[in-house]
């Protein structure tokens, strides 16, 4: 079920919380925190950059091609179908996402 797949993401994922879990969120302005608290916000941060583009990029390994051996040079986007790969996210995302790879 989902709540399996989703106890599975949340531990392949120990660098980056699951985005529900609650954290703790100083109060005020970065001049206003602590040290601590500065980097901690940044490795929330960090951790909420990487679940991102990790989830972006799963299953990646179905969109890889065999470039045609008429391409004397291929350049990277000739290994992996684009077209497929932006297919799978919601309309609203699909105006961006080809500047991914850009």
């Amino acid at each position: 079920g989902g709540s399996g797949r989703g106890r599975r993401m949340a531990t392949a994922f120990s660098m980056a919380p699951p985005p529900d879990m609650a954290l703790e969120t100083p109060a005020g302005s970065l001049a206003e925190m602590s040290e601590a608290e500065v980097a901690a916000a940044v490795s929330r941060i960090k951790a909420g950059f990487l679940r991102f583009f990790v989830s972006m990029m799963v299953r990646y390994q179905e969109l890889l091609i065999v470039p045609s051996s008429t391409i004397k040079q291929p350049a990277a986007v000739d290994f992996f179908d684009e077209r497929r790969w932006i297919a799978r996210f919601g309309s609203e995302s699909r105006e961006w996402l080809p500047r991914f790879f850009r």
